[in-house]
C-alpha cells in the first residue's frame, strides 16, 4: 500500500508541478487521502489522527501515526511538506503563526518534553518526530536527486520520503531571522 501511495503521489506531484498555469498540489491533500486510505486498508495496524490548525501549533505535526502489529506499535509526530516548481520544500522552515518558533523546532521538542499541562500529562513524550515530503519531477528535463542509497528504490517511490525531523533540523541550520527557511530536494 505504501508503494501504491508514492506511485500515486510521484505521478500526482509531477502532473502538478509541471502545469505553470494552475497551482501545485497541496500536500495537506496528501495527508488527508493517504492516511485515510491507509487506516482503512491496514487497520488495526496502523492508527492516526489527523490534526486541526490548532493541534498543529501545538505539536508542529499534522499527524499522529501509529504503525504495528495491533499489540505494539511505532509511535511518530509527523509534519508534510511538498516539493515546489524550484526544487525546494519552501515551507520546511516556517515558523508557527507569527511567533519566532519553527515547526521542526517545536516538533522535536514536543516528543522529547511531551506537554505536560495537557490533561493526562505527556501525551507526545517518546514519540518520533517525521517529515515527510512529498516529490515529483519538476520537468521532463530533470531526474530526481536525493540522499537514498538504496538504488532498488526507482524514482517514483521517491514519492513519499520520511526522514526523521532532527536531520531536517540541522540541514536548516539553527533558528535565526536571516537564516535558511527552505530545503532543496538534494538535501533530502
Amino acid at each position: 500500500t505504501l508503494s501504491e501511495l508514492a506511485d500515486e503521489t510521484w505521478d500526482l506531484m509531477s502532473l502538478g508541478l509541471v502545469r505553470t498555469d494552475e497551482r501545485a498540489p497541496d500536500e495537506r491533500s496528501f495527508t488527508d487521502h493517504h492516511f485515510l486510505h491507509l487506516e482503512r486498508k491496514h487497520r488495526p495496524q496502523i492508527r492516526m489522527w489527523l490534526f486541526s490548525g490548532s493541534d498543529e501549533e501545538l505539536t508542529g505535526a499534522d499527524v499522529e501515526w501509529w504503525v504495528g502489529d495491533g499489540s505494539g506499535y511505532v509511535r511518530m509526530l509527523l509534519q508534510a511538506k511538498r516539493l515546489d516548481r524550484n526544487g525546494r520544500y519552501a515551507e520546511a522552515g516556517r515558523n508557527i503563526g507569527k511567533t519566532p518558533v519553527r515547526q521542526v523546532d517545536r516538533l522535536v521538542e514536543i516528543c522529547d518534553y511531551g506537554i505536560p499541562s495537557l490533561p493526562g500529562g505527556m501525551d507526545y513524550l517518546g514519540l518520533t518526530p517525521v517529515y515527510l515530503f512529498y516529490n515529483g519531477e519538476i520537468s521532463r528535463t530533470t531526474a530526481a536527486h536525493d540522499l537514498c542509497a538504496n538504488t532498488a528504490v526507482g524514482p517514483k517511490q521517491r514519492g513519499c520520503t520520511i526522514t526523521h525531523a532532527r536531520m531536517v533540523q540541522r540541514l536548516l541550520g539553527p533558528a535565526r531571522p536571516r537564516g535558511r527557511r527552505y530545503l532543496a530536494r538534494d538535501d533530502i
